[in-house]
């Protein structure tokens, strides 16, 4: 039995379910970085397990496959979906012939959440909505159609519903994220967190990584910083990686001049490494950060020991 005081530890469940061909696994490709796979694809044979970290926490990813004989399969034992905390429903949203077999199949999935007495966190991805074609007007009414159909179905109270691509991978990585801080004890505090630190240290943006090159929360006052941040922090800790991986230097800190100073630092945290990137318009002010910094790290390991 947990003692009151003792961390709740999680193994986060999650699935990735919906019709053959709707992108779940080129989904599960974005999140892992693994675009040069994408092309050469094949059908899910039933399912495919894939464990994950985010922060060190385990997550266990299921990509269950949808062509009809596994659909049916899982249907008819529930034990597919017990212990489920977070699933991912996903639709090809460019595919409206398709648009009612694929809400009758997410109708029967919350059905079984619903007898097996589960509540995990439901987000439906309508994907494939290029960023191309994605405002096109017959996009634009098809994917209106559909989310006013989600919206109508029993038991989708609590559904969110996001527009995804692979073209727009930074999105799907945030969404991810995002669900899986949204269902843990004390998750969405990390958020809290980083803008406070934005605040104390007077910073336009600052971001939070960490070692999979995941944003875990960020905090911005205006779009340029929060895209500098966004654009050069993964790309600063992939150097710092690299270096890491070749048994080369690979320094704590960077600093870069750009209209203002972007830095890195990294940081470790039960053998695991997080990047704190953060812009600011004057470098005199990184000397008042470093003072904040342990303050920051201190506030997250609390929440991460909770969690862990």
């Amino acid at each position: 039995m947990t003692q009151k005081n003792e961390p709740i530890r999680f193994i986060v469940k999650t699935l990735f379910i919906g019709l053959d061909n709707s992108g779940k696994t080129s989904i599960l490709c974005a999140l892992e970085g693994k675009f040069t796979k994408i092309l050469n694809l094949q059908p899910t044979k039933r399912i495919s397990r894939t464990d994950f970290k985010i922060m060190g926490l385990p997550v266990k990813i299921w990509d269950m496959g949808g062509q009809k004989k596994y659909r049916n399969e899982y249907l008819a034992d529930k034990k597919f979906f017990e212990e489920t905390k977070l699933a991912f429903y996903v639709i090809y949203g460019q595919d409206p012939e398709k648009f009612g077999e694929s809400l009758d199949y997410l109708k029967k999935i919350l059905e079984i959440f619903e007898v097996l007495n589960l509540d995990p966190r439901i987000v439906v991805l309508l994907h494939k909505t290029d960023p191309d074609i994605k405002n096109m007007p017959d996009m634009l009414r098809n994917l209106r159609a559909l989310k006013k159909s989600i919206s109508e179905l029993p038991n989708a109270v609590n559904l969110v519903v996001y527009e995804t691509s692979i073209y727009e991978h930074e999105n799907i990585n945030d969404y991810f994220v995002q669900e899986i801080l949204n269902i843990l004890p004390k998750g969405k505090q990390i958020q809290d967190i980083v803008k406070n630190f934005m605040k104390t240290v007077e910073a336009s943006a600052v971001m939070l990584i960490d070692e999979n090159r995941l944003t875990i929360a960020e905090a911005y006052a205006d779009k340029s910083s929060r895209d500098i941040c966004r654009i050069c922090g993964p790309q600063l800790a992939l150097i710092i990686d690299n270096l890491r991986k070749a048994d080369l230097f690979s320094p704590e800190i960077i600093e870069i001049e750009m209209q203002g100073w972007l830095f890195l630092k990294q940081f470790e945290y039960s053998n695991m490494k997080f990047y704190l990137i953060f812009f600011m318009e004057a470098h005199e002010s990184f000397v008042m950060t470093e003072e904040f910094i342990p303050g920051f790290q201190k506030d997250l390991h609390e929440i991460m020991e909770y969690i862990l």
